[in-house]
């Protein structure tokens, strides 16, 4: 039989499962993926690349960014690229992956 409890400490969402008879340790995810390893996760796994600015995007998007900056809506005079669903899949996905959503 198991417990299962959700823990929450600031933003960071925790799922803890007891299992009887097993005896670890608990551990939260402290160290943010940065967008390299973002980058280089979607590369071997979909296998194309993600920009920066992709990132970013999809990261306003989770609500991740807890910053707002004028450069990121574009400047007048300068064209941002929409972000395409696939693209903003494999980020959604490798943002699972390292435990930011």
């Amino acid at each position: 039989m198991s417990n299962m409890s959700l823990g929450v400490y600031r933003n960071v969402f925790a799922l803890i499962v007891e299992l009887d008879d097993y005896e670890g340790e608990t551990q939260l995810q402290t160290k943010r993926a940065t967008y390299k390893e973002i980058q280089a996760w979607v590369k071997q796994h979909y296998g194309f690349h993600v920009s920066n600015l992709s990132i970013s995007q999809t990261k306003k998007l989770c609500g991740l960014v807890q910053y707002e900056y004028k450069g990121f809506e574009g400047a007048e005079g300068h064209y941002i690229p929409k972000l395409k669903p696939e693209k903003e899949a494999a980020i959604l996905a490798a943002f699972r992956w390292f435990g930011l959503i």
